[in-house]
């Protein structure tokens, strides 16, 4: 008589130990596939720097999406490698609007489409690096560097 018997357990086995990586691989999938996705604004924003006194930097919103005040960081470095955050200091001139008006995170002002924002320099300056970046989150995100002669 034949022990048939050992072959069925061993069948089982493979099954069994199977069954428990393929439970374990897709629960390590659905645990740490979180990704998270950043909804970073698409802009195009266009550069000119006065030639009267006061030299002022004017960024005009071309097109793309609307940049919260809020969430929104503008820093300059200066040619001597010097970085100023100038978020707090910018003024905006509304689209149909004669006067400007303080750019100030606590005021909740848009950039939007046709909107323009000007910044007061320094006469000293020979360049400048705009950075512009984009607050989600716990993240800094860099939209746009540019670099402009004076």
């Amino acid at each position: 008589m034949y022990n048939e018997r050992a072959v069925s357990d061993v069948i089982a086995v493979i099954l069994m130990i199977s069954i428990v990586a393929l439970s374990i691989g897709v629960i390590s999938v659905f645990l740490y596939s979180n990704v998270s996705i950043h909804q970073i604004p698409e802009l195009d924003i266009s550069y000119s720097v006065s030639s009267t006194t006061p030299h002022y930097l004017f960024m005009y919103h071309q097109r793309g999406d609307s940049l919260p005040s809020s969430n929104t960081i503008f820093q300059i470095i200066t040619d001597d490698e010097l970085l100023i955050d100038i978020s707090d200091s910018l003024q905006i001139k509304k689209t149909n609007e004669e006067d400007w008006e303080d750019w100030k995170i606590e005021n909740e002002i848009f950039f939007t489409i046709g909107d323009v924002l000007r910044y007061e320099l320094d006469p000293t300056w020979s360049h400048i690096t705009v950075v512009l970046k984009y607050k989600e989150l716990d993240a800094d995100i860099l939209i746009e560097k540019i670099i402009i002669g004076l």
